[in-house]
Order: C-alpha cells, then structure tokens, then sequence
C-alpha cells in the first residue's frame, strides 16, 4: 500500500526535525493503514452479514411463492376434473337423448311402413271393385 502521507506541514516539520518527521510519517501512515485494513474488515463483515440476511429472506420469499403455487395449482387441478366429470355427465346425457330420438325414429319408420303397406292393401282392395 502506497504511502497516504508524505510531507508534514513546514513548521511541524521544524519543530519535529528531520529524523522525527520521518518518524512521524511512518507512524501516521502506519495508523491509518491500519485503521483502512480494519474499516475495510469491518465493512466486509457487515457487507457478508447482510447479504447472508437478504439471501435468506429471498429463500425465505421464493419457498412462500412455491407453495403458493402448488396450492393454486392444486386448485387448477381440482377445478379441471371437476370440468372432466361435468363434461362425462353430460356426454352420458347426450348419449341417452341420442337413444331416445333413435328409438322415436324406429318407432315412426315403422308406422309409417305399416300405414304404407296398409295402404297398399286398401288401395288394391278399392281398385279390384
């Protein structure tokens, strides 16, 4: 690390001298090397606690959305087999409607066959007098 500082002011300097001035630098620049070193310690430490505190509200936040999201993906899941059992009960309804017509439509084909061949019957009968 560079010295921070390098010259005192000059009537320091005189008051100090040569060989006291020097030693004064070295000791100025000695404390406030290591008060940087502990600032810096200090400050990492801090920096370190609070991202290991943030870092687990995150965690703490993305667990809470997770289930959040499996419960409303379970509710989505619910809701859609309720809908499936809807549309099989309805798809069961249609095919007894189904039958039914079917069945009136059997019913109706055959009185109107049976009404056809009576009719032939009659209207050979008429002719013949």
């Amino acid at each position: 690390m560079s010295a921070l500082i390098q010259k005192v002011p000059r009537r320091l300097g005189e008051l100090l001298g040569p060989e006291g001035t020097v030693e004064f630098v070295d000791f100025l620049n000695r404390s406030f090397g290591q008060s940087h070193s502990s600032t810096i310690e200090v400050v990492t430490d801090r920096f370190e606690r609070r991202l290991s505190e943030e870092s687990s509200k995150l965690r703490l936040e993305m667990s809470e959305l997770r289930s959040e999201f499996r419960s409303e993906f379970l509710k989505v899941r619910a809701e859609f087999s309720d809908l499936k059992a809807d549309f099989a009960d309805h798809r069961a309804d249609i095919k007894s409607e189904i039958s039914e017509i079917h069945k009136a439509i059997s019913l109706q084909t055959k009185w109107i066959l049976g009404v056809a061949i009576g009719s032939i019957g009659v209207f050979s009968i008429i002719v013949k007098f």
